[in-house]
Protein backbone atom coordinates (compact mmCIF):
# COMPACT_ATOMS: atom_id res chain seq x y z
CA UNK A 1 0.00 0.00 0.00
CA UNK A 2 2.60 2.14 0.96
CA UNK A 3 4.44 1.60 -2.65
CA UNK A 4 1.31 1.89 -4.53
CA UNK A 5 1.06 5.79 -2.34
CA UNK A 6 4.62 6.58 -3.07
CA UNK A 7 3.73 5.64 -6.82
CA UNK A 8 0.95 8.00 -7.05
CA UNK A 9 3.06 10.82 -4.85
CA UNK A 10 6.09 10.17 -7.29
CA UNK A 11 3.28 10.97 -10.71
CA UNK A 12 1.71 13.75 -9.21
CA UNK A 13 5.09 15.66 -8.32
CA UNK A 14 6.19 14.66 -11.91
CA UNK A 15 3.04 16.16 -13.74
CA UNK A 16 3.05 19.11 -11.77
CA UNK A 17 6.67 19.52 -12.91
CA UNK A 18 5.61 19.14 -16.56
CA UNK A 19 3.07 21.95 -16.13
CA UNK A 20 5.26 24.10 -14.20
CA UNK A 21 8.16 24.07 -17.04
CA UNK A 22 5.08 24.05 -20.10
CA UNK A 23 3.86 27.38 -18.59
CA UNK A 24 7.54 28.28 -18.74
CA UNK A 25 8.10 27.51 -21.96
CA UNK A 26 5.04 29.30 -23.30
CA UNK A 27 5.84 32.53 -21.57
CA UNK A 28 9.41 32.59 -22.88
CA UNK A 29 8.22 31.80 -26.32
CA UNK A 30 5.49 34.85 -26.02
CA UNK A 31 8.30 37.29 -24.56
CA UNK A 32 10.78 36.00 -27.38
CA UNK A 33 7.71 36.73 -29.92
CA UNK A 34 7.22 40.14 -28.84
CA UNK A 35 10.62 41.19 -28.51
CA UNK A 36 10.47 39.65 -32.48
CA UNK A 37 7.52 41.43 -33.73
CA UNK A 38 8.97 45.21 -32.19
CA UNK A 39 12.66 44.51 -33.87
CA UNK A 40 11.62 42.61 -37.09
CA UNK A 41 10.25 46.04 -39.09
CA UNK A 42 9.29 45.57 -42.46
CA UNK A 43 10.28 48.89 -43.36
CA UNK A 44 13.92 50.89 -42.45
CA UNK A 45 11.84 54.47 -42.62
CA UNK A 46 8.30 55.83 -43.02
CA UNK A 47 7.63 59.79 -43.75
CA UNK A 48 4.26 60.81 -41.95
CA UNK A 49 4.71 64.60 -41.72
CA UNK A 50 1.02 65.27 -43.49
CA UNK A 51 -1.20 62.73 -41.06
CA UNK A 52 -2.89 63.65 -38.17
CA UNK A 53 -2.27 61.93 -34.93
CA UNK A 54 -2.51 58.22 -34.71
CA UNK A 55 -2.15 55.25 -32.38
CA UNK A 56 1.16 54.44 -32.02
CA UNK A 57 0.46 50.46 -33.58
CA UNK A 58 -0.73 52.35 -36.49
CA UNK A 59 3.40 52.75 -37.49
CA UNK A 60 3.71 49.02 -36.63
CA UNK A 61 5.56 48.45 -39.85
CA UNK A 62 8.27 51.10 -39.71
CA UNK A 63 11.63 51.32 -37.92
CA UNK A 64 11.77 54.84 -38.12
CA UNK A 65 8.70 56.71 -38.29
CA UNK A 66 9.27 61.18 -39.26
CA UNK A 67 6.17 62.69 -37.82
CA UNK A 68 4.96 66.27 -36.65
CA UNK A 69 4.91 66.17 -33.06
CA UNK A 70 3.11 69.04 -32.13
CA UNK A 71 -0.09 66.91 -30.78
CA UNK A 72 2.03 63.90 -29.33
CA UNK A 73 3.29 64.33 -25.77
CA UNK A 74 6.55 62.76 -24.18
CA UNK A 75 4.43 59.78 -22.76
CA UNK A 76 3.51 59.42 -26.60
CA UNK A 77 7.06 58.98 -27.85
CA UNK A 78 8.12 57.19 -24.60
CA UNK A 79 5.60 54.59 -26.05
CA UNK A 80 7.06 54.71 -29.78
CA UNK A 81 10.15 54.08 -28.01
CA UNK A 82 8.73 51.25 -25.73
CA UNK A 83 7.73 49.57 -29.24
CA UNK A 84 11.25 49.44 -30.66
CA UNK A 85 10.48 52.81 -33.05
CA UNK A 86 12.86 55.77 -33.82
CA UNK A 87 11.25 59.06 -33.52
CA UNK A 88 12.06 62.08 -36.12
CA UNK A 89 10.52 65.26 -35.38
CA UNK A 90 9.65 67.34 -38.40
CA UNK A 91 11.00 71.17 -37.69
CA UNK A 92 10.12 73.73 -40.51
CA UNK A 93 12.83 76.73 -39.88
CA UNK A 94 12.83 78.50 -43.48
CA UNK A 95 9.21 78.69 -43.86
CA UNK A 96 5.74 79.49 -42.10
CA UNK A 97 2.22 77.65 -42.51
CA UNK A 98 -0.91 79.94 -42.36
CA UNK A 99 -2.29 76.75 -39.81
CA UNK A 100 0.52 76.88 -37.09
CA UNK A 101 -0.79 78.57 -34.13
CA UNK A 102 2.27 80.94 -34.40
CA UNK A 103 1.63 82.01 -38.02
CA UNK A 104 0.33 85.86 -36.74
CA UNK A 105 2.85 86.15 -34.88
CA UNK A 106 5.55 85.76 -37.15
CA UNK A 107 3.58 86.95 -40.42
CA UNK A 108 5.13 90.11 -41.03
CA UNK A 109 8.21 88.30 -41.29
CA UNK A 110 7.34 87.31 -44.65
CA UNK A 111 9.42 86.76 -47.98
CA UNK A 112 6.78 86.25 -50.52
CA UNK A 113 5.11 82.74 -51.09
CA UNK A 114 6.77 79.06 -50.75
CA UNK A 115 7.16 77.75 -54.14
CA UNK A 116 4.88 74.94 -54.97
CA UNK A 117 3.07 75.55 -51.56
CA UNK A 118 0.18 78.39 -51.57
CA UNK A 119 -0.55 77.66 -47.54
CA UNK A 120 3.10 78.95 -46.33
CA UNK A 121 5.55 81.68 -46.77
CA UNK A 122 9.35 82.15 -47.24
CA UNK A 123 10.31 83.22 -43.57
CA UNK A 124 12.82 85.68 -43.06
CA UNK A 125 15.25 83.89 -40.77
CA UNK A 126 17.86 86.37 -40.34
CA UNK A 127 15.33 87.97 -37.70
CA UNK A 128 16.72 87.29 -34.38
CA UNK A 129 12.79 87.13 -33.21
CA UNK A 130 12.76 84.44 -35.59
CA UNK A 131 15.95 82.34 -34.66
CA UNK A 132 15.12 82.75 -30.89
CA UNK A 133 11.56 81.38 -31.33
CA UNK A 134 12.68 78.59 -33.43
CA UNK A 135 15.88 77.55 -31.05
CA UNK A 136 14.40 78.13 -27.82
CA UNK A 137 10.51 77.94 -27.93
CA UNK A 138 10.06 75.17 -30.55
CA UNK A 139 13.31 73.01 -30.91
CA UNK A 140 13.17 72.91 -27.11
CA UNK A 141 9.73 71.61 -26.88
CA UNK A 142 10.18 69.16 -29.11
CA UNK A 143 13.78 68.07 -27.26
CA UNK A 144 11.65 67.61 -24.39
CA UNK A 145 9.41 65.39 -25.44
CA UNK A 146 12.99 62.84 -25.96
CA UNK A 147 12.34 62.42 -29.83
CA UNK A 148 15.65 60.93 -31.29
CA UNK A 149 16.30 63.53 -34.04
CA UNK A 150 14.76 66.86 -35.60
CA UNK A 151 13.55 66.32 -39.11
CA UNK A 152 14.68 69.84 -40.23
CA UNK A 153 12.81 71.04 -43.37
CA UNK A 154 13.09 73.99 -46.35
CA UNK A 155 16.86 75.23 -45.55
CA UNK A 156 15.83 75.13 -49.73
CA UNK A 157 15.41 78.95 -48.61
CA UNK A 158 19.09 79.07 -49.30
CA UNK A 159 18.73 77.81 -52.92
CA UNK A 160 15.39 80.25 -53.52
CA UNK A 161 17.05 83.31 -52.26
CA UNK A 162 20.47 82.72 -53.66
CA UNK A 163 20.16 85.47 -56.47
CA UNK A 164 19.37 88.12 -53.38
CA UNK A 165 20.93 90.36 -52.13
CA UNK A 166 20.48 89.23 -48.73
CA UNK A 167 21.45 85.45 -49.69
CA UNK A 168 24.60 85.05 -47.80
CA UNK A 169 22.38 87.17 -44.94
CA UNK A 170 20.24 83.96 -45.18
CA UNK A 171 22.57 81.19 -45.38
CA UNK A 172 24.19 82.54 -42.23
CA UNK A 173 20.57 83.07 -40.39
CA UNK A 174 19.96 79.54 -41.47
CA UNK A 175 23.33 78.29 -40.36
CA UNK A 176 22.46 80.48 -36.60
CA UNK A 177 19.51 78.08 -36.11
CA UNK A 178 21.45 75.04 -36.61
CA UNK A 179 24.17 75.42 -34.64
CA UNK A 180 21.39 76.62 -32.06
CA UNK A 181 19.56 73.44 -32.14
CA UNK A 182 22.51 71.61 -31.74
CA UNK A 183 22.32 72.19 -27.85
CA UNK A 184 20.10 69.99 -27.72
CA UNK A 185 20.26 66.14 -27.26
CA UNK A 186 18.21 64.91 -30.92
CA UNK A 187 20.88 65.39 -33.95
CA UNK A 188 20.11 67.07 -36.89
CA UNK A 189 18.48 65.58 -40.65
CA UNK A 190 18.36 67.92 -42.57
CA UNK A 191 15.28 67.53 -45.78
CA UNK A 192 16.30 68.87 -49.00
CA UNK A 193 18.88 71.64 -48.71
CA UNK A 194 21.45 69.89 -50.64
CA UNK A 195 22.17 74.07 -51.92
CA UNK A 196 22.82 74.64 -48.26
CA UNK A 197 24.30 71.51 -47.31
CA UNK A 198 26.85 71.57 -50.09
CA UNK A 199 28.29 74.73 -48.74
CA UNK A 200 28.07 73.31 -45.40
CA UNK A 201 30.40 70.54 -47.16
CA UNK A 202 32.66 72.90 -48.71
CA UNK A 203 33.03 75.23 -45.22
CA UNK A 204 33.31 72.22 -42.94
CA UNK A 205 30.61 72.44 -40.96
CA UNK A 206 29.27 69.21 -41.69
CA UNK A 207 29.35 68.33 -37.46
CA UNK A 208 26.69 70.11 -37.07
CA UNK A 209 23.95 67.40 -38.67
CA UNK A 210 23.71 63.43 -38.54
CA UNK A 211 22.45 63.06 -41.98
CA UNK A 212 20.30 64.11 -45.22
CA UNK A 213 16.95 63.10 -46.78
CA UNK A 214 16.46 64.25 -50.54
CA UNK A 215 12.53 63.72 -52.30
CA UNK A 216 12.31 63.39 -55.98
CA UNK A 217 15.86 61.47 -56.70
CA UNK A 218 14.66 59.00 -59.48
CA UNK A 219 10.90 60.37 -59.69
CA UNK A 220 9.02 63.45 -59.68
CA UNK A 221 5.92 64.39 -60.54
CA UNK A 222 3.45 67.58 -61.27
CA UNK A 223 -0.01 68.15 -59.97
CA UNK A 224 -2.76 68.01 -62.67
CA UNK A 225 -6.18 70.78 -62.65
CA UNK A 226 -8.03 67.95 -61.07
CA UNK A 227 -5.63 68.05 -57.72
CA UNK A 228 -3.65 64.60 -59.13
CA UNK A 229 -0.57 63.90 -59.24
CA UNK A 230 1.22 62.78 -62.93
CA UNK A 231 4.15 60.84 -62.19
CA UNK A 232 7.48 61.14 -64.66
CA UNK A 233 11.15 59.95 -64.36
CA UNK A 234 13.56 62.52 -62.71
CA UNK A 235 16.08 64.03 -65.44
CA UNK A 236 19.28 61.92 -66.04
CA UNK A 237 21.57 65.01 -65.09
CA UNK A 238 19.34 65.58 -61.93
CA UNK A 239 19.67 61.53 -60.52
CA UNK A 240 23.31 61.98 -61.40
CA UNK A 241 23.61 65.39 -59.52
CA UNK A 242 22.38 63.40 -56.24
CA UNK A 243 24.00 60.27 -56.43
CA UNK A 244 27.18 62.38 -56.21
CA UNK A 245 25.92 64.48 -53.68
CA UNK A 246 24.82 61.41 -51.40
CA UNK A 247 28.50 59.96 -52.15
CA UNK A 248 29.92 63.00 -50.44
CA UNK A 249 27.62 62.97 -47.71
CA UNK A 250 28.20 59.47 -46.95
CA UNK A 251 32.21 60.13 -47.15
CA UNK A 252 31.60 62.46 -44.18
CA UNK A 253 29.44 59.84 -42.02
CA UNK A 254 26.29 61.12 -42.80
CA UNK A 255 22.97 59.12 -43.05
CA UNK A 256 21.09 59.17 -45.94
CA UNK A 257 17.09 58.16 -46.88
CA UNK A 258 15.23 59.09 -50.29
CA UNK A 259 11.65 59.88 -50.63
CA UNK A 260 10.24 58.99 -53.94
CA UNK A 261 6.65 59.86 -55.35
CA UNK A 262 5.72 56.99 -58.26
CA UNK A 263 3.78 53.76 -59.01
CA UNK A 264 6.24 52.44 -61.47
CA UNK A 265 7.02 49.02 -60.24
CA UNK A 266 10.21 48.90 -62.15
CA UNK A 267 11.26 52.25 -61.00
CA UNK A 268 10.09 51.06 -57.62
CA UNK A 269 12.44 48.08 -57.73
CA UNK A 270 15.44 50.71 -59.05
CA UNK A 271 15.13 52.21 -56.29
CA UNK A 272 14.97 49.88 -53.72
CA UNK A 273 18.43 48.28 -55.41
CA UNK A 274 20.21 51.54 -55.50
CA UNK A 275 19.35 52.28 -51.97
CA UNK A 276 20.39 48.22 -50.98
CA UNK A 277 23.74 48.58 -52.60
CA UNK A 278 24.54 52.05 -51.45
CA UNK A 279 22.53 51.17 -47.65
CA UNK A 280 20.25 54.11 -47.57
CA UNK A 281 17.15 54.21 -46.34
CA UNK A 282 13.99 55.11 -48.71
CA UNK A 283 10.56 55.54 -48.79
CA UNK A 284 8.10 55.21 -51.60
CA UNK A 285 4.60 56.69 -51.71
CA UNK A 286 2.07 57.95 -54.34
CA UNK A 287 0.77 60.84 -52.18
CA UNK A 288 2.98 64.52 -51.96
CA UNK A 289 0.71 64.83 -48.65
CA UNK A 290 3.29 61.81 -46.85
CA UNK A 291 -0.30 61.38 -44.72
CA UNK A 292 -1.05 57.88 -46.13
CA UNK A 293 0.09 54.74 -43.97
Amino acid sequence: MRNKTTIIFGMIIVLVLVLVLGVLIFFKLDLLKMNFSKNNFKYKIGFFIGADKLSVDKFSEYETVVIDVTNYSKNDIERFHKEGHKVYAYLNIGSLEEYRKYYKQFSDLSLGTYPNWDDEVKIDVTSKRWQNYVVNVLGKQISQKNVDDYFIDNTDLYYYMKDEAKANDIYKGLLKIIDGLNKYKPKLIINGGDYFVQRLLKENKVNLIAGVNQESVFTTYNVGDDGKLIYKNQAKDDVDYYVEYFEKCRKKKLSVSLIEYTKDKDKIREVKNFCKKNNYMYFITDSNKLNKI
